[in-house]
C-alpha cells in the first residue's frame, strides 16, 4: 500500500486538491471516502469547500459533499485496527453507564436541578421524565468530543482536579452573582442603578472575605458584606477568578466598541491571547491565528462598519485557525500543490 503525502502553503490549496482526488468516484457507489480532520469546525469548512467541487456544474455552486465520512485521528486508529465497535467512548456505548449514573444521582442534594429537569418524583410529568435518554446521549456526545479534541480535560476530571470548578460554582451562587459585569453594563435595560447580583458585586464580597478574618467586621465601607467561606488554600483561586472576569470584561467592551473589520480582528486577537493559552509545542497556533485575522481584514476599508453577523461570515469564509490539512488515500494521489 502506497502512502502519498501532499503539502501546500495554504490549506485552501490542499482542500481543492482533495476535491480533485474525490471527484474520481470509487468503483462501489455505496462505498465511503474517509477523510481525517482535527476538529468539527474543520469538517464543516472542508465539507462546504468540497461541495463547490464534487458534483458541481459549471457555475461551481450547485454541488454536494456526499459519500464522504469525516473522522478524527483517534477514530481512524480504531477504524483501522477493527476496534471501532469496541470503543467504550463511542456515544452509543457511553450513553448507558451515563444513564445509570444519572438515575443513581437524582436523589442527591447536588443534583436537585437535574432532578427537576427530568421530572423526578413527579409521576404525572411524562414529558420531563422522557428526557432521560436524550440528556444522557447529549452528555455522551460531549464527553466523546472532549476525549477526541481535549483529552487533557478528561484526564483532569479523572484525577479529581475539577474540585476548583465546584468551588467556583459554590462561590458564584453564594455571593449572589446573577448577570452583568457591573451596574453600568445593565444600562441598556434601565437597571444601571442596581449593582447587586453583578459580577462586580459578587467579586467584592469574595475578595473582602479573603482580606477580612472570620472575626472581622460584618461589612466594609458600610455596603460590602464579606463572604466568609474562602479557605486559605483557595485564596489564589479567588485571585484567578477576579483576573479572568476582568479580562472577559475588557474583551467584551473591546468587541462592543469595534466597528471596522480591523477593529474587530484586533479585538478578537487580544481576547484570544488574553483568555487562552497553548503549550510551547503548539505555539504555531498563535501564528496561524494572526495570519487568518490579518487576511480577513487586509482589504477592508476603515470607514465601513460591520456588525457581529458580518464578522461571523467574514471569518467563516476562509479556513479556520490551526488547520494543517493533509489529504491522503492509499494508492491514489492528488495533483501536487
Amino acid at each position: 500500500m502506497t502512502l502519498h503525502l501532499h503539502r501546500a502553503v495554504r490549506t485552501a490549496e490542499l482542500a481543492d486538491d482533495l476535491g480533485a482526488l474525490l471527484a474520481d468516484p470509487l468503483p462501489d457507489p455505496f462505498a465511503e471516502e474517509v477523510v481525517v480532520v482535527p476538529e468539527h469546525g474543520v469538517e464543516r469548512w472542508l465539507a462546504q469547500r468540497l461541495s463547490h467541487r464534487l458534483g458541481a456544474g459549471e457555475a461551481g455552486s450547485d454541488g454536494v459533499c456526499a459519500g464522504v465520512r469525516f473522522v478524527r485521528p483517534a477514530s481512524l486508529v480504531t477504524l483501522l485496527t477493527g476496534r471501532e465497535l469496541d470503543d467504550p467512548w463511542l456515544p452509543a456505548h457511553l450513553v448507558w453507564p451515563l444513564l445509570a449514573s444519572i438515575d443513581a444521582a437524582l436523589d442527591e442534594p447536588w443534583a436537585a436541578a437535574l432532578a427537576r429537569h427530568l421530572g423526578h418524583g413527579q409521576d404525572e410529568d411524562d414529558v420531563r421524565r422522557g428526557r432521560r435518554y436524550g440528556l444522557a446521549l447529549r452528555l455522551a456526545r460531549l464527553l466523546h468530543r472532549y476525549g477526541v479534541q481535549r483529552p487533557a480535560v478528561l484526564t483532569a476530571w479523572r484525577e479529581g482536579r475539577d474540585e476548583d470548578l465546584e468551588t467556583l460554582t459554590s462561590w458564584v451562587g453564594a455571593t449572589g452573582v446573577r448577570w452583568g459585569f457591573d451596574a453600568a453594563g445593565r444600562s441598556p435595560f434601565a437597571l444601571s442603578a442596581e449593582r447587586q447580583n453583578t459580577w462586580d458585586f459578587g467579586l467584592d464580597r469574595l475578595l473582602a472575605g479573603v482580606a477580612v478574618s472570620a472575626d472581622g467586621p460584618l461589612s466594609i465601607g458600610g455596603h460590602t458584606l464579606p463572604y466568609d467561606d474562602v479557605g486559605s488554600g483557595s485564596i489564589e483561586l479567588a485571585g484567578i477568578l477576579a483576573e479572568v472576569v476582568d479580562r472577559l470584561r475588557a474583551a467584551t467592551e473591546a468587541l462592543g466598541a469595534a466597528r471596522s473589520a480591523s477593529q474587530w480582528t484586533d479585538a478578537l486577537r487580544e481576547a484570544v491571547l488574553d483568555l487562552t493559552d497553548v503549550p510551547t509545542t503548539d505555539a504555531w497556533q498563535i501564528g496561524e491565528l494572526e495570519r487568518v485575522l490579518a487576511e480577513a481584514s487586509r482589504h477592508s476599508p476603515e470607514d465601513l462598519p460591520l456588525r457581529i453577523a458580518d464578522v461571523r461570515v467574514l471569518l467563516a469564509d476562509g479556513p479556520p485557525p490551526g488547520v494543517r490539512a493533509v489529504a491522503t488515500r492509499a494508492g491514489r494521489s492528488a495533483p501536487p500543490a
